[in-house]
């Protein structure tokens, strides 16, 4: 990155979502694991999603309690 982009002011910055996702294998444990990080109205929020595979996930939303 050169010093001219790491200078740009945050409003200026995109700000896309991050997605990830994990899993677990251990003897019988199978599990997946999704999460987006994504801006929703100057502030971020996650979204998740787990479970066993081949099931259907729990859902859970954290919305924006933390500004860029």
């Amino acid at each position: 990155m050169s010093t001219k982009e790491a200078a740009k002011p945050l409003q200026e910055c995109v700000k896309e979502t991050e997605t990830i996702e994990l899993y677990f294998q251990q003897g019988s444990s199978d599990k997946l694991y999704h999460l987006q990080l994504e801006s929703v109205e100057e502030q971020w929020s996650v979204n998740a999603q787990w479970g066993r595979r081949g099931f259907s996930f729990a859902k859970r939303y954290e919305g924006g309690s933390v500004a860029y």
